[in-house]
């Protein structure tokens, strides 16, 4: 497996700042309070929505005590429309569509909230180039701390279905190492408690985690699966892996 890249989103791949504006303007606006700027706006982005609001509301000289309401405001307002005006900068695509032709296993870590951070990601298309996303919500910490980088979500599957997996450094240790250079179509055994995330995905907070049989060739592509028919046919086992279709024909 080559190195992993794990990008930031607003401000990194996509402008986000228009519809973080609009939203902020109807939350000023609930005040009575007036709007502000799109340059305004983007100097305040940083750090999560609270942390916009409250450079917004000092600004404006809007009472300390509206903190909480507000933020609780300009979150409903973003959730409403998070990608109406929001989309990728140039050449992040193509950029993004190399390294995965190069086989780098890509991830997302941004102190947006989960929700908005999914939603984004499938209007635009994007959410196909990465194998894990941790938003803001996601764990008790948020960036700058170190911990969202040094945990790791990933999912495993079998003929019964799916489920995630909660793997972080601090509880596998040397594990955790070993479990970066695992690739898609190995065969793990993995250990640990089951919990539910902060964002409600059912999970197991890994304890022990190992490979019980590699995977010498790489998947086809995992959104486009197996094509050629022919191909289908003559490797049926690797059909059966990529293709849920195909699984559940047989299971039926």
């Amino acid at each position: 497996m080559k190195g992993a890249i794990v990008f930031d989103l607003d401000g990194t791949l996509i402008d986000s700042a228009p519809d973080i504006h609009v939203a902020l303007n109807k939350t000023l606006a609930d005040e009575g309070a007036p709007a502000v700027t799109l340059a305004q706006t983007i100097g305040f982005i940083g750090h999560g929505i609270p942390n916009l609001v409250r450079q917004a509301r000092e600004a404006l000289a809007i009472d300390p005590a509206r903190q909480e309401p507000m933020t609780a405001a300009m979150f409903a307002h973003y959730l409403a429309a998070p990608s109406v005006l929001t989309r990728p900068y140039e050449g992040v695509v193509d950029c993004l569509d190399a390294l995965t032709a190069a086989r780098h296993p890509l991830g997302l870590c941004t102190n947006k909230a989960l929700e908005p951070t999914l939603e984004i990601l499938d209007a635009l298309d994007l959410r196909r180039f990465f194998g894990a996303v941790i938003g803001g919500d996601s764990l008790p910490q948020k960036k700058p701390d170190p911990a969202p980088l040094k945990a790791t979500f990933a999912q495993i599957a079998d003929h019964s279905g799916r489920i995630q997996l909660f793997l972080q450094q601090s509880l596998l240790g040397e594990g955790y190492e070993a479990f970066k250079h695992f690739d898609i179509g190995d065969i793990v055994g993995a250990s640990g408690q089951l919990v539910r995330t902060r964002t409600g995905e059912l999970s197991v907070r890994v304890e022990q985690i190992r490979l019980l049989s590699k995977n010498l060739r790489p998947l086809p592509d995992k959104w486009h699966g197996l094509s050629d028919v022919e191909t289908r046919f003559r490797q049926r086992y690797v059909d059966l892996i990529v293709n849920d279709d195909a699984r559940r024909i047989f299971q039926t």
